[in-house]
């Protein structure tokens, strides 16, 4: 009777211990999943932001470039 007991108990023992790493490795995915969402975001931003800047770079020098020839007529 006892060995009965002792193994229902050890069942759910395990069974806990399988729910606790179920937790710990689904919360260790989100912490991933954010860690790779900010990096990803990151990256996106300075790039957009470079290809703005170069963007505004060109324009600028184009229009500086005209109106040096607009000066010269």
């Amino acid at each position: 009777m006892k060995s009965g007991v002792f193994y229902a108990n050890l069942t759910e023992v395990v069974e806990g211990a399988g729910w606790l790493l179920h937790d710990y490795t689904e919360q260790q995915m989100k912490t991933v999943l954010e860690d790779a969402n900010k990096y990803t975001d990151d990256q996106v931003n300075t790039i957009v932001n470079n290809a703005v800047n170069e963007a505004k770079s060109y324009t600028d020098m184009k229009f500086e470039t005209l109106s040096y020839a607009i000066e010269d007529v």
